[in-house]
């Protein structure tokens, strides 16, 4: 049976969907992605096979995503900006060996998405859409490395999102707080408790600003603790 074919009886998804459709094999390497690929992702026909998944997605953890779970992450566009996105994954055998086929939605491409999953995904659609437009939204892993995040960030940050996955938020650390500030604010999170306060970042270029910030922490993998941080920046706040 040619690969072709058995995507089409897999999941209905032949080469010619309209649904952004990638496959990779079990290293990450890419050995197909349709046309609708490649004008979401802004490159030529065929400059995609043999490149790796995480070029596009650097989130993505294909091993340890569920099948036919609906996963959003950052997708990074080839002239450098990043951009919201949900994708699903299934894994098949051919040939002995393992293949995952990810399907691709737009965060603003609302009628490709499946008809079944339509109520849900339209509201976390929605949800992600406000949070872009209005709201600095980092996720950090249990080093504290920053694995996820949105525009705002890169957009008030000035760093551009290759630049901001894998580091910590050291990287627009002014160093303006004290040590006690600081460690209040880890112990409250490393508690599981909510921490709410303004902080004082410092963007690429060298300026300064104030961002009203709330930082959620949940637990995974028994006490390795991951943070999802929501910040608004704050007018321009005059010291005296």
């Amino acid at each position: 049976m040619d690969l072709n074919k058995h995507l089409e009886m897999e999941k209905g998804v032949t080469p010619g969907s309209s649904d952004a459709t990638i496959l990779v094999n079990e290293s990450g390497v890419i050995s197909f992605a349709n046309q609708q690929v490649y004008d979401n992702f802004g490159y030529e026909h065929h400059e995609l096979n043999g490149e790796k998944l995480l070029n596009l997605i650097p989130g993505a953890n294909l091993q340890h995503s569920g099948a036919g779970e609906i996963i959003h992450q950052l997708g990074i566009h080839r002239d450098g900006h990043a951009f919201s996105l949900f994708f699903r994954v299934n894994s098949f055998q051919l040939a002995k060996e393992l293949y995952y086929l990810i399907v691709v939605h737009k965060v603003k491409d609302q009628s490709r998405i499946n008809q079944q999953q339509s109520y849900p995904i339209n509201e976390l659609v929605d949800l992600i859409y406000a949070l872009d437009e209005s709201t600095i939204v980092a996720f950090t892993d249990e080093k504290g490395k920053i694995i996820n995040f949105n525009k705002k960030f890169c957009e008030v940050s000035k760093y551009s999102a290759t630049e901001l996955i894998g580091k910590d938020h050291r990287i627009i650390n002014l160093g303006h707080h004290s040590k006690e500030f600081m460690q209040e604010l880890w112990r409250t999170i490393s508690s599981g408790s909510v921490w709410r306060g303004e902080i004082k970042n410092k963007a690429k270029d060298g300026t300064h600003y104030w961002v009203d910030t709330t930082i959620v922490p949940f637990l995974k993998k028994g006490t390795h603790i991951n943070t999802w941080q929501f910040a608004r920046k704050l007018p321009n706040i005059n010291e005296f």
